[in-house]
């Protein structure tokens, strides 16, 4: 009986141990998130006067994160040296642990781990954790970016290629087209295999080889499946660590810089490497932003912007603000996630698209139909001023009903070779939805007839 009771206090001590310091992860958390932000505050292109004072409260961030880290261990620690000896008062000889002894503490010590909370969503805490690591410090995303250009392209700066960027207002169809597209295998693209090292797609890959997951509904609850294969939306990050045109409320259209456009270059040759070979194929809502620039800086590049029925399209955006603004109630790391990857298209952090110009987006949150109308007036209307031979606009209804055409134009228009897969065309029969006014619906609707006769051609 006696040697039972020390066995038992093992294997309690161990699971005390570490029960405890997950009690408050959250500091071991804050002191790893801590340690990397001073190294992203010396990596900052700051000049050195601006530099030290944000090191300097970043230290300070540290420092207190270091005595939390060893009050808690040291907590632990005596509270399952404590069980240890109330154990060992049972028994009259204390000999040093062996055998049964450490492998019941070992046991217990594991315990913690084998529950997991239903509430966590899809990322567990650890995860999350090395996203905060990682994407909430973009000078360190610009130093590794460094590195693998300096690894896979010598230093050079990468040819000018062709390239094909799918955009438009949220809700358009562009993620299927993406799918399409990438069926072919004629293209690259950033995919979720390569989260959330996405400055160095090459680097991460070498040597992060996660196991193939089952396929599961994307977070946007509208039936397509994702899996780590699928290629995303993921490409806004790499100009979010640079440019400062994320605001408050808005996202402000600018000029990308040479510097900036060689970066870039780089940046899609570096996925391109990664994924051993194909022009560059990206999805981003964002492109209007910068489209200007991009256009000139990048000859080659194609653009296809997909657009819908105005209140359809609407509607749909209205009902995906509701579905994340209540997720991202639930989940606040779901909105963190968001906006790390420039999604600000619905849900808390919902901004305005705002031009060069000052026109642009109403900045208020969109609440109701007219707003989200709105919004996409303003959206497509610059889209118009844009337009260009670079890019092809193409309507949601077309692109149903001849998928396989659309993924065939798309491709000869970027010059690669490939075999556009056979796909089902379908039509979405729904009800026009009501709430919105006559005024504004009319002039969506006299928008929509003007984006369709600039419509890209299928050919016969």
């Amino acid at each position: 009986m006696p040697e039972f009771i020390s066995l038992a206090a093992a294997l309690l001590s161990g699971w005390l141990l570490v029960r405890l310091i997950l009690w408050r992860a959250e500091w071991l958390s804050a002191l790893a998130r801590s340690a990397v932000s001073v190294v992203d505050a010396l990596l900052s292109p700051l000049s050195e006067a601006q530099k030290l004072p944000l090191v300097e409260r970043r230290n300070l961030l540290l420092l207190a994160a270091l005595g939390r880290f060893f009050l808690l261990i040291g907590l632990a620690l005596a509270s399952g040296w404590a069980v240890v000896q109330a154990g060992d008062l049972f028994i009259e000889t204390k000999a040093p642990w062996t055998g049964w002894p450490w492998a019941l503490f070992s046991l217990g010590a594991t315990l913690p781990f084998l529950r997991r909370s239903n509430n966590e969503g899809p990322y567990s805490p650890t995860q999350q954790v090395f996203h905060h690591l990682i994407l909430d410090h973009p000078n360190v995303g610009r130093m590794l970016f460094k590195r693998e250009v300096k690894r896979v392209l010598q230093e050079k700066t990468a040819p000018d290629q062709p390239f094909l960027i799918v955009t438009g207002l949220a809700r358009a169809g562009t993620t299927s087209l993406l799918n399409h597209l990438s069926e072919t295998g004629a293209f690259a693209s950033l995919n979720y295999r390569h989260m959330p090292f996405l400055m160095a797609p090459g680097t991460w890959a070498r040597w992060h080889k996660p196991a193939s997951v089952p396929t599961q509904e994307r977070s946007h609850g509208d039936g397509i499946a994702v899996s780590l294969e699928s290629n995303e939306a993921l490409e806004e990050y790499f100009f979010s660590a640079y440019d400062g045109y994320v605001k408050e409320a808005t996202l402000k259209e600018y000029a990308l810089s040479a510097e900036r456009a060689t970066d870039y270059r780089n940046y899609r040759a570096l996925v391109c490497a990664a994924q051993g070979g194909g022009l560059y194929l990206a999805k981003n809502n964002n492109t209007l932003l910068r489209y200007a620039s991009l256009s000139k800086h990048f000859p080659a590049m194609r653009t296809v912007v997909l657009f819908r029925q105005p209140i359809f399209h609407a509607s749909s955006l209205l009902d995906m603000h509701e579905h994340f603004t209540a997720e991202q109630e639930k989940d606040p790391f779901f909105l963190t996630y968001m906006n790390w990857l420039g999604h600000y298209e619905f849900g808390q952090n919902v901004k305005a698209f705002i031009w060069s110009d000052g026109s642009g987006m109403p900045a208020i949150p969109p609440a109701n139909l007219d707003d989200w109308l709105e919004r996409w007036i303003a959206y497509y209307e610059r889209v118009l001023a844009l337009r260009n031979d670079q890019m092809f606009l193409l309507s949601y209804d077309r692109y149903c009903a001849r998928p396989t055409d659309v993924v065939a134009t798309l491709m000869q228009e970027v010059g690669v070779k490939g075999i556009a897969v056979e796909a089902e065309s379908h039509q979405n029969e729904r009800s026009a939805p009501d709430g919105a006014s006559d005024e504004v619906l009319r002039r969506a609707l006299e928008l929509y007839d003007r984006l369709l006769i600039h419509e890209m051609s299928l050919g016969a």
